[in-house]
């Protein structure tokens, strides 16, 4: 009965994730990488020993640790082969040889958190993408603290594992010295409990074993764990099927030298963990690839050009990532999608050895540009690896005559960019990215941009978004809007925002915004984790335009890291104002206005005044609807398309604008 409901719920999850979860003859491996953070040589854990570790640690998982004769015949039956392999990576996210292990040197003595040495701000090591890569961390712990697994669905902490370099791999420790502190954390990633989870014995029941305790059924509850070595000979609690305790579970935090083997059930959920939540990580095949005979990797372009002269030099950085010593290689290039341009390199390259190539534009026309590039043959052979042989970068012509006519809206809900907008990422590090549906400042889903400075090491770097250019002229009251998110890290740990005008190459550029700190915080209090804002965490901002009439400009959002956390940016509008400047969310006067969101008909509770007309206007200063005439006391919105619009309401004394979110 015990097994049935297991295999029962097994069913429901294997079918939600629309995986099956019984081929125990598949093999799925990980890609890892080890990241290795000393002080000094006393805390430096050396590369062989990290390579012993990843290879007792497979041992564990496909049963076949030199020890497992040792299991008693008790539990030989349930014992088994994970179908999980560690591997370390062959490559780094930028597809480069790898080793699988970074070597990091530290300020910190030893890390008395968890998350610390997950961030380059707090003088740990950057993840690599946790979507691919498993990332374990390896730094000096307080004495007994073993370290931590983040479970893949944790998305307030990065996920991953960080251990104790003490209680890493083979080791002089007493207790231990195995290497099998990784093998109980690697399970707790994979969702496993420890066998001794809860009190009193839950689970002892064939009804409750699925939702109490270590959560797997075939595990016999404890209730209290023993650090000794005593073998499997005590029983601590009594259930329907009654075995005694599982104290050679690996799962069971003893000495190394007592812990065996891993349960059916509990490989069968490591395997549902890791196929629900790691699906990306197992495709991730590039980390496991092989080296090539021939590979040559397109590792930067770089390219150093003034917007406002027809020129440009372009500096291609290439890396031979190939087995084989070349002498030549053929580059492919486009511009804009245009003809196409072969230029041989010949140079006589070993494997690791750099190149560079410079290549001059003439003519540049105006507007923002692409160039890409690809390596068609090495040494009159293909290229044998794919993945890093071909790159691109835009580049911008201030443009004069292709400006956008007002008013404009850049809301970010088009991936495929509408706009010919730009971003300059100089450290070729994090950047602008666009989001998914996040709550927008009117409640209703929206995408924006983002900088993710939670995840982002280049502490003092600068990222810029950029508009296209635009020319203001026979507007009488222009305003820019636009929505802000951000939420700092800590009081020493935040970002810079300047919003800039950048008048190209026609004057000085004017700094219409400059903000940081708890001036640019959106949320009331730092935040310590990945935060991605709520709707009420959202600011609108409105700069008048008035003295840039009869200009053309670009505006520039410019952030700088200050190791702080998320920054968002949306909703971009210039316009020409019919609001006033006392735009409202709530209420002027005697007026009040509910309920807001709405859905069909809005409210107006009038108090002594007397309304005559209203106009709904959307966000780009359309007037949708227009009504003159009566006592006025309700709106219908009914006919609207769900998003964010202005309702302007006049008296016989004064005009007053509400926001108004409407939804369906």
């Amino acid at each position: 009965m015990r097994m049935i409901i297991f295999i029962l719920t097994i069913f429901y999850i294997s079918i939600g994730f629309g995986q099956i979860f019984n081929e125990d003859d598949k093999l799925y491996k990980i890609p890892c990488v080890v990241h290795v953070i000393y002080l000094d040589n006393s805390q430096l854990v050396s590369l062989n020993s990290v390579q012993d570790q990843i290879s007792s640690l497979n041992q564990d998982l496909s049963k076949t640790n030199s020890d497992i004769s040792l299991l008693s015949n008790t539990f030989q039956g349930i014992s088994s082969v994970s179908g999980i392999e560690l591997v370390l990576s062959n490559r780094a996210p930028d597809q480069t040889a790898s080793t699988g292990i970074t070597v990091n040197n530290t300020n910190q003595y030893e890390f008395t958190d968890h998350e610390s040495p997950k961030k380059a701000n707090a003088s740990g090591v950057s993840p690599w993408d946790i979507k691919k890569y498993l990332n374990i961390w390896v730094c000096n712990l307080p004495d007994q603290d073993i370290g931590s697994a983040v479970q893949p669905w944790d998305d307030n902490l990065i996920d991953g594992i960080v251990i104790n370099r003490k209680y890493f791999g083979i080791n002089t420790d007493t207790v231990f010295n195995k290497g099998r502190v990784l093998t109980y954390l690697v399970g707790e990633w994979l969702g496993l409990n420890d066998i001794s989870y809860g009190s009193n014995c839950p689970g002892a029941e064939y009804k409750t074993c699925v939702w109490e305790g270590d959560k797997i059924c075939d595990t016999p509850p404890m209730d209290f764990d023993i650090s000794n070595c005593i073998g499997d000979q005590v029983n601590t609690c009594t259930e329907e099927s009654d075995l005694p305790d599982m104290l050679s579970n690996f799962m069971c935090l003893r000495a190394d030298s007592c812990r065996l083997f891993f349960t059916k059930e509990q490989t069968e959920k490591m395997r549902i963990v890791l196929c629900s939540y790691k699906d990306n990580m197992l495709k991730n095949d590039q980390a496991l690839s092989t080296f090539e005979n021939k590979n040559i990797g397109l590792v930067n372009l770089i390219i150093d050009n003034d917007p406002c002269i027809d020129s440009a030099v372009l500096s291609l950085y290439v890396d031979q990532l190939g087995i084989d010593t070349i002498q030549n290689y053929v580059l492919n290039y486009q511009i804009d999608g245009g003809a196409t341009i072969s230029y041989q390199q010949i140079k006589t390259l070993a494997m690791y050895d750099k190149d560079t190539i410079s290549i001059g534009l003439q003519n540049i026309g105006q507007g923002v540009h692409n160039i890409r590039f690809w390596v068609s043959t090495i040494d009159s052979y293909p290229d044998e690896y794919k993945y890093n042989d071909s790159i691109s970068v835009s580049f911008f012509k201030y443009d004069t005559i292709n400006t956008l006519s007002l008013p404009l809206l850049i809301d970010f809900e088009d991936d495929s960019l509408k706009y010919t907008y730009s971003f300059n990422n100089s450290d070729n590090d994090l950047t602008w990215a666009h989001t998914f549906d996040l709550p927008g400042k009117d409640s209703l889903p929206t995408k924006a941009i983002m900088i993710n400075h939670y995840r982002y090491s280049g502490n003092a770097n600068e990222d810029v978004f950029l508009t296209p250019p635009v020319h203001i002229s026979g507007l009488d009251s222009p305003k820019l809007f636009f929505d802000l998110a951000y939420a700092k890290f800590s009081s020493f740990n935040y970002e810079r925002l300047i919003l800039s005008l950048k008048r190209g190459c026609f004057g000085l550029d004017s700094v219409l915004l400059d903000k940081s700190g708890s001036a640019l915080q959106t949320v009331y209090n730092s935040k310590s984790y990945d935060w991605y804002p709520e709707a009420n965490d959202w600011k609108r901002y409105l700069i008048d335009l008035k003295a840039f009439e009869s200009e053309t400009f670009q505006l520039e959002f410019k952030v700088i890291n200050g190791y702080g956390n998320n920054l968002f940016l949306d909703n971009i509008l210039i316009t020409d104002t019919i609001l006033p400047n006392n735009v409202s969310e709530t209420s002027i006067s005697d007026i009040l206005i509910y309920p807001n969101p709405v859905k069909d008909i809005l409210y107006i509770d009038k108090g002594l005044s007397r309304i005559t007309e209203y106009t709904i206007f959307n966000m780009m200063g359309e007037s949708l609807v227009i009504k003159v005439g009566g006592d006025i006391n309700e709106v219908d919105f009914s006919d609207l398309k769900s998003g964010l619009y202005f309702l302007e309401l006049r008296t016989e004394q004064l005009s007053i604008t509400y926001k108004i979110s409407h939804f369906k």
